[in-house]
């Protein structure tokens, strides 16, 4: 790959907003600050509920969100609501305790799965992925 190439996709990352939902605060704070590190604005969420309006009121580049089993409203249930409101943001959707059916809704959502733990360049690479994807 060419220098220039190589260092557009070492900086995909830098000035995109990134929704991170996650119960976990140390999970919500490690993601939040490894993507600061690259130079990304992240916006940290404790419940679906709340990730919401953040949706209404910022326009995000991409969306980390845990799976949520057994709450009210789950992460399958924000990627609807993505999708539902027309955005066409790149999804990830974490969990430690995936299943067959959250797999397949999830990528009929469009969303890309990562199970946890990950490694952070696991993370790093989904993320340049999905951001070249979109381009």
């Amino acid at each position: 790959m060419p220098t220039a190439e190589l260092q557009q996709v070492r900086n995909i990352i830098v000035g995109k907003h990134i929704l991170v939902v996650d119960q976990d605060k140390v999970i919500r704070e490690v993601i939040g600050d490894r993507l600061t590190s690259q130079e990304a604005k992240v916006t940290g969420i404790a419940s679906v509920r709340d990730a919401l309006p953040e949706l209404d009121q910022h326009n995000f580049h991409l969306v980390i969100t845990d799976l949520y089993r057994g709450e009210e409203i789950t992460g399958l249930d924000l990627l609807s609501c993505i999708r539902t409101r027309g955005l066409r943001i790149p999804i990830i959707l974490i969990s430690d305790d995936f299943r067959q059916e959250d797999l397949s809704k999830a990528h009929q959502l469009g969303a890309s799965a990562l199970a946890k733990p990950f490694k952070h360049p696991q993370l790093v690479a989904r993320i340049r992925t999905l951001l070249l994807n979109r381009n």
